[in-house]
């Protein structure tokens, strides 16, 4: 496919001498004595001409007034952000020089001096631009660690990621407790569900945050109840812990359990057996792989006295720790991806990423994690007005007036950044489910009591939640 540069000068001479240096190579000049002409000319198709070679000092910039070629650069660059601008002028001072580069200019060239430098410097510019725009694909790779990692449902080709994945298939080995430990958004509740899979029961998901002021809620919810144990407690009721029999109970976030709650806790994992609310029969618990989750600093609790050190060594029997997203870049192109195409299909969209906007998201130190990862990869592809996602989407103003992503300097600036974020798209989800929390929690790939609690949090709940939506029932 022929290449398209633009050369912009006013001198038929050197439009005569460009075109005769590339006249054997695949790129063809095209040639405009004067900036409106290009401009209108490149604007009907700004992505076909990424290179421009112009003149700095032209008339026509504006009409009836001659103009430096810095506003002509900011054109180019505003028609197209990856465009590549190279500078010609018999007039190299040092002022020149700055003002071209300070514009935007890649580099310059002495008119009419050098032009083998300067087919060389230009052939080269064309290569690079076609790595910049090159769409990041996700077609299947032959790379072992990834394969691997996708047997389990997961994503990600690091090595870290394969030493997770693997004692994950340990743990699937044998009938002790598993603590799964990691930052938030790292995905530890797919790992879990990963693990699960090796078991014929049910992966009975629970939120321990959800009880951490109310040892009543998680009597009743794990251990279950007794017609008559309470008001309101008009039958028999089988607790999670029962429901999850020869199968896996999850206890996410087991480290925002109370002292008391941890008890019970406790209990039920030394002596294997449960007693419901208003019983008096301690029932058995077949087969039940327990896992629970928890951030990295669980042990750091117990050494404040904030969590018993008998429950963390029943629980931490076979440890595995997920590592934070910023210690595993290589992973990045395989989720951004991923939840493209996940998005993308959801909402019937076909958006791609460039490979050069996933470099500038690799560079991040993503706080959040995969979550935060996801919930940008969502935002980009709802609100994206062109197919293809490059660089300059991550700097383009967020509706709401919430912080745009470059604009994010410190922790305290990208943890509100992060926020804002979500609750905005929290709330958008909610608005095309038509308030459908079940089916918005879907769409956001979270659990519905998770989405919940982030209700809470942004003080939301009551505006999106109907009484049908109040999810958990307290006795």
């Amino acid at each position: 496919m022929q290449k398209k540069l633009i050369l912009v000068d006013d001198d038929t001479l050197i439009h005569a001498t460009y075109k005769a240096l590339f006249s054997k190579s695949d790129i063809e000049v095209n040639g405009f004595q004067t900036a409106a002409e290009a401009v209108k000319f490149v604007s009907q198709n700004p992505k076909d001409y990424p290179v421009i070679l112009m003149d700095y000092h032209l008339d026509g910039m504006t009409e009836g007034d001659g103009d430096k070629g810095s506003q002509f650069i900011t054109l180019f660059k505003n028609l197209n952000p990856e465009v590549i601008v190279f500078i010609l002028s018999g007039d190299l001072n040092r002022d020149t020089l700055k003002d071209a580069l300070t514009s935007g200019a890649k580099d310059f060239f002495d008119k009419g001096n050098n032009l083998d430098q300067t087919r060389s410097t230009i052939i080269n510019a064309f290569k690079r631009y076609s790595e910049k725009i090159k769409v990041s694909e996700s077609s299947p790779v032959n790379n072992e660690n990834r394969k691997i990692i996708e047997e389990v449902g997961l994503v990600g080709q690091s090595s870290q990621m394969l030493d997770v994945v693997n004692e994950a298939k340990i743990a699937t080995s044998h009938k002790y407790t598993v603590l799964i430990l990691g930052e938030s958004g790292t995905g530890k509740e797919m790992l879990a569900k990963s693990i699960a899979k090796s078991f014929k029961g049910e992966f009975v998901p629970v939120n321990c945050a959800t009880y951490k002021e109310d040892l009543a809620l998680m009597e009743a919810e794990l251990f279950g109840y007794e017609k008559g144990a309470f008001t309101g407690a008009d039958k028999r009721k089988i607790g999670l812990f029962e429901q999850a029999s020869n199968g896996v109970i999850f206890l996410d976030e087991v480290h925002e359990l109370s002292l008391p709650a941890q008890l019970k806790l406790l209990r039920v994992l030394q002596e294997k057996k449960i007693r419901r609310v208003g019983g008096n029969t301690e029932i058995p618990l077949e087969n039940v792989k327990v896992l629970a989750a928890a951030k990295p600093d669980l042990k750091e609790k117990v050494d404040r006295g904030e969590f018993y050190i008998d429950l963390y060594t029943r629980l931490c029997v076979f440890p595995i720790e997920i590592p934070p997203l910023r210690q595993r870049p290589d992973d990045v192109e395989l989720l951004v991806n991923h939840f493209c195409e996940k998005y993308s299909r959801e909402n019937g969209l076909d958006r791609k990423f460039l490979v050069s906007t996933i470099d500038e998201l690799k560079k991040q130190d993503w706080k959040g994690n995969v979550r935060e990862l996801e919930h940008l990869v969502l935002r980009l592809v709802i609100t994206s007005k062109e197919n293809v996602i490059g660089p300059e989407a991550l700097s383009l103003p967020t509706e709401g007036g919430a912080p745009s992503f470059k604009d994010v300097n410190t922790i305290k600036d990208l943890k509100k950044s992060f926020e804002e974020m979500e609750k905005d798209l929290i709330v958008r989800v909610l608005e095309k489910t038509s308030r459908n929390q079940s089916d918005a929690a879907k769409k956001l790939g979270i659990p519905l009591s998770t989405l919940q609690l982030r209700l809470k949090k942004h003080d939301l709940f009551s505006t999106y939640t109907k009484r049908s939506d109040a999810g958990i029932t307290r006795h």
